[in-house]
Parts: structure tokens; C-alpha cells; sequence
């Protein structure tokens, strides 16, 4: 069985003599003794004892107190006085050295083994808290997460190595601030008023708050926690903030592929309704007149046979117009060939040249700026856009004597906007947006099943753009669009 060590340190050789046998009997080891406080710092610091029993009154340069306090400072050794004085001096000193426990002379053996172990136990008991400390400091100070202790005046008490790095602190700087010195207005704001919440209520609160740096934001996940209370009053609040920025985006993305998918089943179902319906449309015209054809051919007719022949064609006709279209459609979302560097301008002039024999046949007007920026882009899907939208203007340039149409670009900001402008019928406001639906006419007279806009957009958005028109009824329509442009800083 273990004996623990005791250091007996008495100038009275009698009763160190004395302790000594007591101690014997009581079960323990008597390691040494010393007979001044000089001898007992040096023999303590050599035989490293468990207790140390320590007269107050000793002779020599340090008394019993003074050889306590050394002790305690370089070795943290446990020391119980014995004392036989009743000194107020004295014990203010002794408290001052915060001993582990008194034994007054005469001393009973129930009273010195108490001691001893009294000191054993709060000694150990102060080892096991500082490992504990040790360990969850540790786990404090490796956290990921903002930990931080706030104080009743809204000053900061404790923070965390990476609240402190994130904030741009070592975390002895922080100490003492207030947090409207540490955190941006908006956000030290909300903050203030939460943490006086949780002193007023004493109850936990549970948040989330956008925390603004210069080159980033987070979202912070914080609970705050009541801490230190004396008196039924909350002294100090324990924060706790986690990042979860990357969750955050994960629902906004997790919302935004939701709603896309939902604009995709909208899509698709009048895409079905369409397609049935315009498909049925030239096959019921088709079947009637193959019947009436074979009426005609048996009643010998080639007259009306040929007007029957007539009709049967141009349904033939719309319908292979209608499959092109619904070919083009399910292409759409899908770029054809990987993404260049390509001059926006030689772009325009090959949808011009695609255009070429329209814009003669209605004398058109063409207009082209010259200093077009170099965009990054699937080049044959932005000629298709520019011959889809010049097509548009001069199917709806109206009874405009002069008709005109000019492709050119602006700068909105940092943003560069490229639009197709012509002089015709205009749009609606109310229709400005529809008119990107699929399938939408606004005249429901034209050819074709709408699909020409809805292309357009498409194509702008797999390219990372937005689309959008500018125009009044009767005065013309600009059709505006962005695009990614090569080497410009996102």
C-alpha cells in the first residue's frame, strides 16, 4: 500500500520528533524535516513530498508563511501550518498563503491524520479539475466554432482562437471590448439586443445572423447560453456560433433546382398539350382530306383532287415545321460545341448573313456598332439567338415605312447588355414577359407555335445571362441580353 511522503518542517526538535512518530503510526512516510523555512524550501524542492507540515514561527530569514509561499509558487506542494498562536497578524498572513489546512499545538493524531488527508484529497481533487480544464480548453480552443463569453456590460470576456482569427484578433485582444468595437453595426445591432434578451429572461436563445466581412459572408448558427449566476442574477452568457454558410447555400440551391423544376414541369406540360394538340390539328386535315381525295379521284375530279393534293401538302408542311420546332426545343439546356473566345461582332455579322435574303426581300435597314467586346460563348448558339431575334423583327416590323433594326451593345455599371432593336409594332408591357413562355403567340394568327423566344432565353441562360425587353405598343421593340465577356472580372 502506498505511504504518502510528509515533510515535517519544526524548529522544536521534540515535537518534530514527536509528529514524526505519530506519523509512523498513522500510516505514513515522515521523508524529511527541516528545522528553518530556507531548509525547507531547499529539502521540499529535492524530496518533492506529498504534505508538508509547516510551523508558522521558524527562525531565520523566512518564516513558515514566507516558506509557503515559495513553496507553493515553484513546487505547488500542499502545506497544512501548525501553529500554537492565535495572532490576528498571523492569520491574516496565513490565509494570504492559502494553506490546505491547520493543526494547533498540542495536536491530537485525529486531528493531524484529518489534515493530512483533507490536503491529499483537495490536492487531488485540484488535479483531476486542472486536467479537465486542461482537456476541455483544449477542445475549446480547437473548435471550429466562435466560443465566447459575454459579460453583463456587452463587453467580451473570453473568445476562442478562431472567433479571434476570423474576427482578425488575437484572442487577448479581445478581451474587454465591447462588441459594437469587434462586429459590424448591423450585426453587433441584432447581437445586443439578443444577449439583453437572455439577461433579462435567463432563458437560452437560439438564432442565425449574416456575419460581413470585406471578401466573404456567413451565416452563423449561435446559441446563447446563460453562464454565471450569483444571486439569481446571470453574470456572464456563453455564445456558441457555428458556420453554416455551406448549408445555407445548399438550401438556396436545393430551392432553386426545386423551383426550376417545377418551371420544367410547367414547361413540359404545355409542351404536351401543345405538341398534341397542334400535331392532331394537320393530321385531322390530312385524314379529311385524303377522304375527300379519294372521293374526287373515284368521281373523276382532278380538279378538286388537285385542290385536295393542295391542302394536304401544306398540312404535311405544318407539321414538319411543328416536329423542327419540337426537335429544337428538347435541344435546348445543351451547348452544342464547348465555349470560345469569339468577337460579339463576327458573331452578328453571321447571323446577318443568315438573314441576308429577308432583310432584302423587306428592304430592311441594318445597323451594326463597330467596337463589339470579345464574349465567351458557344458561337453557333448566339448566331441562332441573333437570327431568331432578327427574324422576330421582321415578322413584326408592322407598316413601318422604314424599317430598321440595329444590333449594339451598353455598359449598365459593370455590366455589358448586347440588344437587338428594331422600329416595328412594339409590345405590350403586360406581355413583356410572356412572350418567353413556350408556345406563347401573341398573335395567334403567325406561324409557327411560339417556340422563337423561348429558344432565345434558353440560350442565354445556359450561357449564364439574362434576357429582357424594352418596349411600347407601336414604338418598336429592343430586346436586350447578357452574356459571359472574355476576361471580365466576376
Amino acid at each position: 500500500m502506498h505511504k504518502a511522503k510528509i515533510l515535517i518542517v519544526e524548529d522544536d526538535a521534540v515535537i518534530a520528533t514527536r509528529l514524526e512518530e505519530r506519523l509512523g503510526l498513522l500510516g505514513y512516510e515522515a521523508c524529511g524535516m527541516a528545522h528553518s523555512g530556507e531548509e525547507a524550501v531547499d529539502i521540499a524542492g529535492r524530496l518533492r513530498p506529498e504534505v508538508i507540515l509547516m510551523d508558522i514561527v521558524m527562525p531565520g530569514r523566512l518564516d513558515g508563511i514566507d516558506a509557503a509561499e515559495a513553496i507553493k509558487s515553484d513546487l505547488d506542494i500542499p502545506v497544512v501550518f501548525l501553529t500554537a498562536y492565535a495572532d490576528d497578524e498571523y492569520i491574516r498572513r496565513a490565509k494570504m498563503a492559502e494553506p490546505y489546512g491547520y493543526i494547533v499545538k498540542p495536536f491530537h493524531e485525529t486531528e493531524v491524520k484529518a489534515a493530512i488527508e483533507i490536503a491529499l484529497y483537495k490536492k487531488d481533487m485540484e488535479q483531476r479539475l486542472q486536467e479537465s480544464e486542461k482537456k476541455y480548453r483544449l477542445l475549446v480552443e480547437s473548435a471550429q466554432d466562435l466560443i465566447f463569453i459575454i459579460d453583463s456590460d456587452i463587453r467580451i470576456q473570453y473568445a476562442n482562437h478562431f472567433a479571434a482569427g476570423l474576427l482578425g484578433y488575437r484572442p487577448e485582444e479581445l478581451i474587454g471590448k465591447y462588441i459594437e468595437e469587434v462586429f459590424h453595426p448591423d450585426l453587433s445591432n441584432g447581437l445586443k439586443y439578443s444577449l439583453q434578451t437572455v439577461f433579462e429572461s435567463g432563458e437560452p436563445l437560439h438564432a442565425e445572423g449574416l456575419l460581413t466581412f470585406p471578401d466573404k459572408e456567413l451565416w452563423l448558427d449561435t446559441q446563447l447560453i446563460p453562464l454565471e449566476i450569483e444571486s439569481g442574477e446571470i453574470k456572464s452568457i456563453l455564445g456558441i456560433s457555428r458556420d453554416i454558410t455551406k448549408r445555407r447555400e445548399a438550401e438556396e440551391e436545393r430551392k432553386r433546382l426545386l423551383n426550376e423544376l417545377e418551371a420544367k414541369n410547367r414547361e413540359l406540360e404545355r409542351f404536351t398539350y401543345t405538341v398534341s394538340h397542334d400535331l392532331r390539328s394537320p393530321l385531322v386535315t390530312i385524314q379529311g382530306f385524303a377522304n375527300m381525295l379519294q372521293n374526287d379521284l373515284e368521281n373523276n375530279d382532278p380538279e378538286k383532287a388537285a385542290t385536295d393534293l393542295k391542302y394536304i401538302a401544306k398540312a404535311g408542311t405544318k407539321m414538319d415545321t411543328l416536329l423542327s420546332d419540337t426537335l429544337q426545343l428538347s435541344r435546348i439546356g445543351h451547348i452544342a460545341n464547348p465555349p470560345e473566345d469569339v468577337p460579339f461582332g463576327a458573331i452578328a455579322q453571321g447571323a446577318l448573313e443568315q438573314t441576308a435574303g429577308d432583310i432584302h426581300a423587306h428592304s430592311i435597314e441594318v445597323s451594326v456598332v463597330e467596337d463589339f467586346p470579345t464574349v465567351h460563348v458557344d458561337q453557333m448558339r448566339i448566331e441562332e439567338l441573333l437570327v431568331n431575334l432578327i427574324g422576330n423583327s421582321i415578322k413584326y416590323r408592322g407598316d413601318q415605312p422604314n424599317p430598321k433594326i440595329e444590333i449594339g451593345y451598353r455598359l449598365d455599371g459593370k455590366e455589358t447588355v448586347f440588344f437587338v432593336k428594331d422600329n416595328g409594332v412594339g409590345i405590350e408591357k403586360s406581355e413583356q414577359e410572356k412572350v418567353f413562355d413556350l408556345f406563347y403567340r401573341i398573335d395567334t394568327s403567325s406561324e409557327g407555335i411560339g417556340a422563337g423566344l423561348a429558344i432565345v432565353k434558353r440560350i442565354v441562360e445556359v450561357h449564364g445571362g439574362r434576357i429582357w425587353i424594352e418596349s411600347e405598343k407601336g414604338k418598336g421593340t429592343t430586346v436586350c441580353f447578357t452574356l459571359p465577356v472574355a476576361g471580365a472580372v466576376i
